[in-house]
Order: structure tokens, then sequence, then C-alpha cells
């Protein structure tokens, strides 16, 4: 298969949907305006040698095809279980990235082509051929199809111009987006030169009312340095959503008042202290289906916006575009 198709965004959908492009025999490229993979599969590296994986914290698996996916990771040493002490028992294993979240995806994006740090602005059809514009550089090539994973709003603006029809429904792309929620979460990031000596690694909140919703000891993680001690702590979404626009400069004290107040009463002033902002953290009423598709236009849409708050979703939305993307070429 000689068709080409151009992907944008390298998170987990991004990356599932070119494998599997890939292994067909499409020529895939895959455009992220951040500067590696992953999206909220992430890490941050500190210039002081701190670690924290402050966006998705671990994948529970339920689908087998996903069970199987994790299962090579981890045989790849790119995915190890993680087993928190005093964490609510689960009846799904806990996996994590080695070294880091995004770790996940290091085989599966080996043989794509990836061009990060750009940021796509528009998208034109002629025909049946797509060009992209971007901020930073040009497309020079033209693309026989499109698969946007970007998060709904995102994908919502990029598209809005092109008035497209989904093929399933017979209505207009913009409103199938429209029916997607997002909410957004607060991370602090947290060092420490000590021990915090909490009886858990992870504290999860039961009230929804409550401005924590998460408090995970990085460090607890299988593949991290054992010291210094790290945590990552996620606000609510619905102090998120109230304390959005603020600056992580003001942001970051609060949530540390708030963990030692809830979680740790000693905790000392931290070494390092950040607050990091996801704008579109959580799929909080997803489209109910993988994807969408344009009656038109060699145009896909999909994340786990379109099935559920998870990574497996977003995995799954990606292998269902990367099976359409084939079957509408054949």
């Amino acid at each position: 298969m000689s068709a080409s198709i151009i992907i944008i965004g390298a998170g987990m959908t991004g990356i599932t949907a070119a494998s599997r492009l890939h292994q067909a025999g499409f020529s895939t490229t895959i455009i992220e305006k951040s500067r590696g993979i992953g999206g909220r599969l992430a890490t941050r590296r500190t210039r002081q040698g701190f670690a924290f994986d402050h966006g998705a914290q671990f994948i529970s698996p339920r689908d087998p095809n996903f069970q199987t996916w994790l299962n090579q990771a981890a045989a790849n040493g790119h995915a190890a279980i993680w087993q928190p002490s005093s964490a609510e028992p689960s009846p799904h294993p806990w996996y994590t990235g080695q070294p880091g979240m995004n770790g996940l995806l290091r085989s599966a994006a080996e043989p794509l082509n990836i061009q990060t740090d750009t940021t796509i602005t528009s998208i034109s059809t002629t025909g049946q051929s797509i060009s992209l514009t971007a901020a930073e550089t040009s497309i020079k090539s033209q693309f026989d199809g499109l698969i946007l994973t970007a998060p709904v709003p995102q994908t919502a603006k990029l598209l809005a111009p092109l008035n497209l029809i989904d093929a399933a429904t017979n209505t207009a792309i913009a409103d199938q987006l429209a029916k997607v929620a997002m909410a957004p979460c607060w991370a602090l990031l947290l060092a420490f030169d000590q021990p915090l000596n909490l009886d858990a690694d992870v504290w999860r909140s039961k009230d929804t009312s409550h401005p924590l919703a998460w408090a995970a000891r990085n460090n607890s993680k299988p593949g991290r340095n054992a010291t210094p001690e790290c945590w990552i702590i996620h606000a609510s979404p619905a102090w998120s959503i109230t304390n959005l626009e603020r600056t992580a400069e003001d942001i970051a004290p609060e949530l540390f008042a708030l963990f030692q107040t809830t979680i740790a009463p000693n905790a000392p002033a931290p070494t390092y202290q950040a607050a990091h902002r996801w704008r579109y953290a959580m799929t909080t009423q997803p489209l109910g289906t993988p994807f969408l598709r344009a009656a038109t236009s060699r145009i896909w849409a999909g994340g786990d916006w379109a099935l559920g708050p998870r990574v497996e979703a977003a995995y799954l939305s990606g292998q269902a575009i990367a099976e359409d993307v084939i079957k509408q070429f054949s």
C-alpha cells in the first residue's frame, strides 16, 4: 500500500494508528506539537535530576488485545507492573512505562516518522488530497489521508472550516464533537530531601468535592530512582476548573498546603516544587464510538475522548481508526 497518511498527535492513539498502518504498508507521518511523544503519558525530568510522571499515572487493562500489547511492551522492557503499598485492591494489574510513562510507546514509535515541535494551524483539501499548514515550518507534502488525535477542542477548531459530515451518522462532525466533554487537571510535582514516612504510596480521595483527587509516591514505581522522594498530586476536576486560569506559581504553594493538611502533615518544605496544568486531562463525556470519519474526505478523528477516560480507550480508538483506514483504501 503506497497511500500516505498524516497523523496529528504522537500520543497513544496516534502512535497506535501509525504503527498498524506502517505494518500494513502505508507511508505515515506523525506531527506532534510537543518536544516528545506520549501526550499525557508524560514524564518531566528536571535539571536537578528529578523525574515525575505528571500525567497518566498507570494503565489497568481490560481489553484482551490491549493486554497482549502491554505484555509485549513488558517483554521489551518498556512496561512493568506497579504494586504500591497500601493501595486499594484492584482486579486488574497496574502497569507503568519504563523508565517513564512514555516509555510504553518506545517500541511502537521506533520505526515511525515523527516530527515534533510542530503545531498545525490549518487543514485544506483538494479533491482527495490533504494539505496542512504549521506555525513553525511548512508541511511540503500532500497526503492521501489525515488522522486527528488531538483533544476535542483542538480537533474541532482545525476541522471547523471544512464543514465535514460524519459518515456513520450523516450529521455534522462539529455537532458530534460538541457532545464530548473534557475536564482539566492541575498537577503538583514535589521532591523532598528525606522520606516522608507515609504508610501508603498512593492516596485517592473518596470525596468528589475534595480539592485533591490523587497523590502518589512516584519513586515507588518500578524502574524509578529510589531517592530523592518524589510525589505527584492531582487536583480534582472541579477544583481545577475553578482555578484553571491561575498561574502555576500561584497554584503550586496552594496545592502543597492541601497536600500537607490532607495527606502529609509533617512534610517539610520541598526541595523542588512546580505545578503543571493539563487543560484537557480527562474525558467526562465520551463520544461513544471509536472514531469519526468524514463522508467525503479521507479524514478521521479519534482519541480517548471517543471511548472514555482511559489510556486503553486511546489505544482502542487508534486500532479502530487504522483498521478503517485500511478498509477505505482497499
